[in-house]
C-alpha cells in the first residue's frame, strides 16, 4: 500500500483534533493566523461523522470564518480524485 507509519489516536480523540492541530502547526510555521483564510478544503478517508464535516470541526475551532469543503475517498487502496489543482482555484484564493 504505500504505508509506512500507523498511528493510533487517544481515546475520544477525533480525525478533526488530529486535523486542527495539524492546520495550527501549519500556519503557525507560515505565519499566517487563521482569520487569513479564505478556503480550508479537508482530504480524508476517514471523517467522524458524515455530518458535520471534518473540514466544518477545523474551521469551527479555528475560528475562520473560511470557507471550508472536505473532500473524502473511502477505498484505501484509490487515490484521492477531485481534489482541486492550483490552475483550478480562482487566483483570489491563491496566496
Amino acid at each position: 500500500t504505500g504505508i509506512e507509519e500507523r498511528r493510533r489516536v487517544a481515546p475520544g480523540e477525533t480525525t478533526a483534533d488530529l486535523a486542527t492541530q495539524s492546520t495550527r502547526k501549519a500556519l503557525a510555521a507560515t505565519g499566517w493566523s487563521a482569520a487569513e483564510l479564505d478556503l480550508l478544503v479537508c482530504a480524508t478517508s476517514s471523517p467522524d461523522a458524515h455530518l458535520p464535516s471534518v473540514a466544518a470541526h477545523i474551521a469551527h475551532d479555528l475560528g475562520t470564518d473560511a470557507a471550508a469543503f472536505e473532500v473524502r475517498q473511502n477505498h484505501e487502496d484509490l487515490d484521492f480524485t477531485g481534489v482541486p489543482r492550483a490552475e483550478a482555484v480562482p487566483d483570489d484564493f491563491r496566496s
